[in-house]
């Protein structure tokens, strides 16, 4: 094929070398350029903006861009450009987030963690759980797994043994520094201390500390120490490095010490070498107090000590019943049948001992009650040995229960001692509240003992509802007792005693006494039959100065003023038996009758006394006298609000609906509401009722006016009377 390229040559045109060049559309621009300058009115409106006069140079400080060509519609583009579009969001989310302002940024962080934080709270939640619960800490896996079913995010990180010992770490940390704070706000602190010994029996002191901040009383639990030697210089120690763990100096702690509490031991108690002698030597003022409820628990125990038929009770009976059952699965089992072919519930017995010994015995004595006719039917057929194969040992105890629980003396002091265990249980539950102070002793000792006291002459409930429920004289029988073992004498016994051992295990100190101030149950009330305004107004001014001169280094310490302590006593006192008085006046509505109310009214219209003597003469409020003489309300209209109707509308209602009643035509409730609606409409009478219908108010004060007006059951007609 021949080669074109050069043959069609002769196509292309070429260009005359005479023909002048064209000049181009942005000549005159080119030459005048260099002439062209920046204007400073660019900036507006561009903060990003920078002007260089001398060179002629634009620039960006926010992209970090610069142009030698002083052109507008360089700026406009770049002002378009994505770069800058991104550049000026990040300046501008910079500038919010100083201002203090959230931005996209923020927000998106903080959603973030927020979801984080969500996750965080329920591990925290759950290893606070195990903390509380002593469990250990190889149980925070499964609780999570168990989130994870319930449908809970707690996402799929942190989730071993190891996190949760940092988040209980974490959480310790985080209570330590509330306790520091509050202990460094109180101006006063006690601290409470008890033994203990863990899973290697190795000896741990137990340390709490009690605050008052702002008036609301807290208890803070602070350590548990190990303790080398279980002395009095080991403990103090241990309580030295437990307040010293909070960052708090043991110094500085001291110097607020008001207070210790603990058990009776006198390694704790001692007068000599105990630890609160050796506090006290740090601190003089301190005041050591024994624990209410374990003095409550001494005294118990020390009554029933002369009450021989005491121990064949609790130790015999209870203790017995309780380890017949709890040690063999067939005897429990066999007892069950019996509740369940009795149709009762089903109450095994329990054990009397335990912490709280005092409770844990009312609740065996509650148990063994309820459930004694089924005790009594088991053991009944244990002993039917030709019924029932048995080993001779169950036979025997099972012989032995059933003659004690078929024991008159028995059965009534079961009972007895629930009543006297119940007021016990009381008092002690008031004990064992962490906002229990000194002050609390008082009155409630005293009241025990008397209600003690009561007993010893009148039957409690558990005693009355035995005497009614049970048939003793058929059911039980009279065993042979030793001197001092029946009924009526463990009644006396038991009385006294614990009359004669709450008044030893609580006797009281001088500065005990004195707190009675802060006991609003110890102050006289206002008494208008006997004048007592001198009992009142020297109501303790005696114990005050007891107090203030005990803890007088402390006061100093925590920068109490004396003298203005006294002068908010007296102005305690004065606005407390102000509002008490206030408020007696509101709940105190004079009573009187319509005879005094119209010979009131007579006295003043006939001149022989005013309105005022009138009131206080017949006892009539003063308001109340007036609006009668004046004619403002009727002599007949009773106390309170004026009525809705007019007093004679009312009687002429309720006699004709009494009429009707004699009549043989019974009006219910709702035909009378309707009845009176209609006849105010016709009236026209303006009523706070809805629709001119009275309501059920109406109705309950129409009843109290009127108490002979009764709505009854309509009966069905009898046979005769259809004749």
């Amino acid at each position: 094929m021949a080669n074109t390229s050069k043959g069609c040559g002769f196509l292309k045109r070429t260009p005359s070398t005479d023909a002048k060049k064209q000049p181009s559309k942005y000549a005159k621009y080119e030459q005048n350029r260099s002439q062209r300058k920046v204007q400073e009115g660019w900036k507006t409106g561009r903060p990003w903006l920078s002007i260089e006069k001398i060179n002629n140079l634009m620039s960006c400080t926010w992209c970090e861009q610069q142009w030698t060509t002083a052109k507008l519609e360089t700026l406009k583009s770049h002002e378009t450009s994505n770069i800058h579009i991104k550049n000026r969001d990040i300046i501008a989310g910079k500038s919010k987030a100083a201002d203090g302002m959230e931005t996209e940024a923020m927000k998106c962080v903080e959603s973030l963690n927020k979801a984080v934080m969500d996750k965080l709270s329920l591990l925290f939640r759950n290893a606070h759980a195990l903390s509380l619960a002593g469990r250990p800490f190889s149980d925070f896996e499964w609780m999570s797994k168990l989130d994870q079913m319930k449908g809970l995010d707690v996402g799929k990180t942190y989730l071993n043994r190891k996190r949760a010992k940092e988040f209980t770490d974490c959480i310790a940390k985080v209570q330590m520094n509330t306790i520091k704070d509050n202990i460094h706000k109180a101006k006063f602190v006690s601290i409470l201390s008890d033994g203990s010994t863990d899973a290697s029996i190795t000896e741990i002191e137990m340390i709490y500390t009690r605050v008052c901040v702002n008036g609301i009383v807290q208890v803070f639990f602070v350590n548990t120490a190990y303790v080398a030697k279980s002395d009095a210089s080991g403990i103090i120690e241990a309580m030295k490095r437990s307040v010293e763990k909070l960052d708090v100096p043991w110094d500085d702690f001291t110097k607020k010490l008001v207070g210790m509490g603990s058990d009776g031991a006198s390694v704790m108690l001692g007068c000599n070498n105990g630890v609160a002698a050796h506090l006290r030597r740090i601190q003089p003022v301190m005041v050591a107090v024994h624990c209410y409820a374990h003095k409550l628990e001494l005294a118990f125990k020390d009554a029933i000590k002369h009450v021989p038929l005491d121990s064949k009770v609790t130790t015999c009976l209870l203790q017995g019943l309780y380890y017949l059952y709890h040690n063999s699965a067939l005897n429990r089992s066999n007892l069950k049948d019996s509740f369940k072919s009795l149709g009762m519930k089903v109450v095994l017995p329990t054990r009397i001992g335990g912490t709280r010994w005092v409770g844990h015995l009312l609740r065996a004595l509650i148990n063994f009650m309820s459930g004694y006719q089924a005790i009594k039917k088991h053991l009944e057929q244990v002993c039917a040995s030709a019924t029932h194969k048995v080993s001779n040992s169950t036979s025997g105890k099972a012989k032995g229960l059933l003659k004690l629980i078929t024991s008159r003396d028995i059965i009534l002091y079961c009972h007895f001692m629930a009543d006297i265990a119940t007021i016990l249980s009381r008092v002690s539950k008031v004990f064992q509240v962490r906002e229990c102070c000194a002050a609390d002793i008082h009155g409630i000792i005293s009241e025990t003992s008397m209600l003690i006291n009561v007993y010893a002459t009148k039957d409690g409930p558990y005693l009355s509802k035995a005497k009614q429920i049970l048939n003793l004289n058929e059911e039980t029988s009279s065993m042979r007792q030793r001197p001092g073992e029946s009924f009526p004498a463990a009644r006396r016994n038991l009385v006294a005693g614990l009359s004669v051992s709450l008044k030893n295990r609580f006797e009281l100190d001088d500065i005990i006494q004195a707190m009675a101030i802060a006991n609003f149950h110890t102050w006289p009330l206002p008494n208008s039959e006997a004048d007592n305004t001198k009992e009142i107004e020297d109501f303790g001014d005696d114990h005050l100065p007891v107090i203030l001169s005990h803890f007088e280094t402390s006061l100093k310490n925590g920068a109490v003023d004396e003298i203005e302590a006294v002068l908010e006593w007296t102005a305690l006192k004065s606005t407390l038996y102000a509002r008490m008085l206030k408020a007696k006046k509101k709940l105190n509505i004079l009573k009187y009758d319509l005879k005094s109310l119209e010979n009131a009214v007579d006295s003043v219209k006939s001149g022989q006394m005013s309105v005022r003597k009138a009131a206080v003469h017949y006892n009539v409020p003063k308001s109340t006298v007036g609006d009668r003489v004046t004619g403002k309300r009727n002599i007949e209209v009773g106390r309170g609000r004026k009525p809705a109707l007019p007093l004679e509308l009312e009687n002429s209602i309720v006699k004709s609906v009494k009429r009707a009643s004699q009549l043989g035509v019974g009006i219910s409730r709702r035909q009378l509401l309707a009845r009176t609606g209609t006849l105010v409409k016709k009236l026209k009478i303006k009523t706070p009722f809805k629709n001119s219908i009275p309501g059920k108010d109406w109705w309950q004060n129409l009843k109290e006016r009127h108490t002979d007006l009764v709505i009854r059951k309509p009966e069905k007609t009898g046979s005769l009377s259809q004749m």
